[in-house]
């Protein structure tokens, strides 16, 4: 059902302003408010966790086509909806899901944990009901900062960061993960 961006696709850029960035969020806002209206089950929204306004580039398109694919083998039995959207938010993907929101959470936390690209993104869960669940609804603590592992909003909040550190993190996780391909192909 999914198929692989191609991991050469020219570079992509599309310029932006905060303001594209704003009007996007409002618009996937009330795209998933729609969504949770028609089907009444659980939505999953992911994205990178890009910095800046020139979020809807070469790697981000790359690392969501990648993890797109890593999500979908879990869920597809259950996926009622799914789209792709590339938008001045970046490159997102909605599912509607069929199943108990507060364990699809917990996976989709797990991927985020456990999967090299995992730290790159955001996955959003969102009950039937429309509420966002956190990770303190499964049991686990508030998510940390990939670059020194305070608690991520406080650093998000007071940009204790760069940009450039933050690209650099993602930059660095995402050759990893091409690098670990290549040797998986390998063999």
């Amino acid at each position: 059902m999914w198929r692989r961006l191609s991991l050469v696709i020219p570079h992509i850029r599309i310029m932006y302003s905060a303001e594209d960035v704003l009007n996007a969020r409002e618009y996937r806002v009330s795209f998933q408010e729609d969504l949770i209206e028609e089907y009444k089950e659980t939505l999953v929204v992911m994205r990178v966790n890009y910095p800046g306004i020139e979020k809807d580039n070469r790697l981000t398109r790359d690392i969501i086509g990648i993890m797109k694919e890593e999500v979908y083998k879990i869920f597809q039995a259950d996926i009622l909806f799914s789209k792709e959207d590339f938008t001045a938010e970046g490159p997102l993907v909605f599912w509607v899901i069929k199943g108990d929101s507060l364990k699809i959470k917990k996976t989709t936390v797990d991927i985020e944990e456990t999967h090299i690209l995992g730290r790159t993104l955001d996955i959003d869960v969102y009950n039937a009901l429309g509420n966002s669940l956190s990770r303190s609804d499964i049991g686990y603590d508030k998510r940390v900062c990939f670059l020194c592992n305070e608690y991520a909003h406080l650093c998000v909040r007071s940009k204790k960061h760069n940009i450039k550190s933050i690209i650099d993190f993602i930059e660095n996780r995402y050759e990893k993960y091409i690098n670990m391909e290549k040797v998986h192909d390998d063999k």
